[in-house]
């Protein structure tokens, strides 16, 4: 009688508590257009479903061992979205978006969260860059001229090692890249120009993100 009557309303509002959870979703990229405000290229919405081990790091120490170890094992994949222009039905580019693989550690804003409280957002920045263009080889192959769209920390610059790095590895790819500003810092103008100049000089491009 205790528990089902006099605690029972109790009991059952702390059971839905622990069962569900509230998600943000991010809102999908806009459209682009040319100058003359003709459609280039739009969106072909997909999802997927992720199952989340219910595990939780409770303590900041324990974030940041896993955030070290996703940074020093490079444990992240890349999902490749589609970016489809309008006027040839083809395939214009794909959008890198990052997946940690880890339980507890689950997205890019998590990543992005700890790194900041550790003054780790270059190294970030700089898996980022290295493994998306790396493991997009094989979407290369098949779509020789699309582009790859790669998110970018604007508080940082464009690194010197980063630099030094993909040039030896990767320049094949450079003239293909779209550097692309994410919104969740704010853009350091000289930080900026150093990914401008980069862009020039491999005759890349600037983006902003322009969701949220």
């Amino acid at each position: 009688f205790y528990l089902q009557i006099v605690k029972g309303q109790y009991y059952l509002d702390n059971y839905k508590l622990q069962i569900r959870k509230t998600r943000e979703i991010a809102g999908t990229r806009g459209n682009i257009y040319d100058r003359n405000g003709n459609p280039l290229a739009y969106n072909e919405l997909a999802y997927s479903v992720t199952i989340e081990d219910n595990i939780t790091a409770d303590t900041r120490k324990e974030k940041n061992r896993i955030l070290n170890e996703i940074l020093d094992h490079n444990l992240v994949s890349y999902a490749y979205q589609p970016i489809v222009d309008l006027k040839t039905k083809s395939i214009y580019a794909f959008e890198a978006l990052m997946r940690p693989r880890s339980t507890i550690i689950t997205s890019p804003v998590d990543i992005l969260r700890v790194a900041r409280s550790q003054s780790q957002l270059y190294r970030v920045e700089f898996m980022t860059w290295t493994q998306s263009i790396a493991q997009f080889h094989a979407f290369h192959e098949t779509f020789p001229k699309a582009r790859l769209f790669i998110n970018s920390i604007p508080s940082i610059p464009m690194l010197d090692d980063l630099t030094r790095s993909l040039e030896q590895a990767y320049t094949e790819y450079l003239p293909l890249l779209v550097i692309e500003m994410i919104e969740t810092d704010e853009i350091e103008q000289h930080y900026l120009e150093t990914k401008q100049q980069f862009a020039k000089h491999w005759n890349a491009h600037i983006a902003i993100d322009d969701f949220g």
